[in-house]
């Protein structure tokens, strides 16, 4: 999905982050991008990845994570002293307050809701009956139209952000709305198609010790599906995010064009985000 490199195919295409760190897709300290917090999963910084010509992914920078409503008061502090001070909520209203996030005082909190109501558990309130979500998922990530209302104005708090203050980008799991969000952005700065597939796939390291846990507050609550379906939505898998990236193309020829046309990112702000959020490797 990179505006600068051809897509691999999907028989090359890493399958865990195992295979992307002994691939050198990722660097060697990849899990340690992750941030170990006593109130959220999930939560992990960007900095790092490679993005082309020579240069990497800023740390310190761009942070994406689930929950957030949960952080101990250690949580908060850690927080403030990286300067994640911008917060983009991808949820849906009835979601965020069900669970509202919990942040340093002095944070800006923003909701990027969609046009309609797009979140999981809409959605899986017609899987009662399915013996699989794959099929659910894939459409889910394949529906691209409707990427404007969320993804524009993400992009324009990005272009906006002051050099003195991180970002973070989440929603439930941290996995679908903000994985979508990610794909774009590391896109957008030249991250190659494996090693944002990669990164995708930290979301199942993250989530581990929770891969039974089906009572994530917001999602899938009063929905009866069976135990494999919940599987299927929770997790992250390469079919998914290649369902993003074929209809992108399909639709629109080239994740550029897509960019420019759809979320406002011409050529002028793909060089305005390298420059603010990548540096020399």
């Amino acid at each position: 999905m990179s505006a600068t490199a051809s897509h691999p195919s999907s028989s090359s295409l890493p399958v865990s982050p195992a295979v992307a760190l002994a691939s050198g897709l990722l660097p060697e300290d990849a899990l340690g991008r992750i941030v170990p917090l006593e109130g959220a999963i999930n939560f992990r910084d960007l900095g790092g990845l490679p993005a082309g010509d020579g240069r990497r992914v800023r740390s310190r920078r761009i942070y994406r994570a689930g929950l957030i409503d949960r952080l101990s008061d250690a949580d908060v502090a850690e927080l403030a002293a990286r300067r994640i001070l911008t917060v983009l909520d991808f949820r849906e209203a009835d979601e965020a307050a069900h669970a509202p996030d919990r942040l340093p005082g002095d944070a800006i909190a923003i909701t990027l809701c969609s046009a309609g109501h797009d979140s999981p558990d809409a959605w899986a309130r017609q899987l009662a009956t399915a013996d699989s979500g794959v099929p659910f998922m894939e459409a889910f990530y394949a529906s691209t139209g409707s990427l404007a209302a969320r993804y524009r104005p993400f992009f324009e708090h990005l272009l906006a952000l002051p050099e003195d203050r991180a970002l973070l980008f989440h929603c439930t799991v941290g996995k679908d709305r903000t994985g979508i969000g990610a794909a774009l952005l590391l896109s957008a700065l030249g991250v190659p198609d494996e090693a944002i597939l990669a990164d995708y796939l930290l979301t199942n390291t993250c989530r581990a010790a929770l891969a039974d846990d089906m009572n994530i507050p917001g999602l899938l609550d009063g929905v009866e599906v069976k135990p494999q379906v919940a599987r299927d939505l929770l997790s992250a898998r390469p079919e998914y995010l290649r369902a993003l990236r074929d209809s992108i193309t399909q639709r629109h020829g080239t994740f550029a064009t897509f960019l420019e046309t759809v979320l406002g990112v011409g050529e002028t702000e793909v060089r305005l985000l390298r420059e603010k959020f990548t540096e020399p490797a």
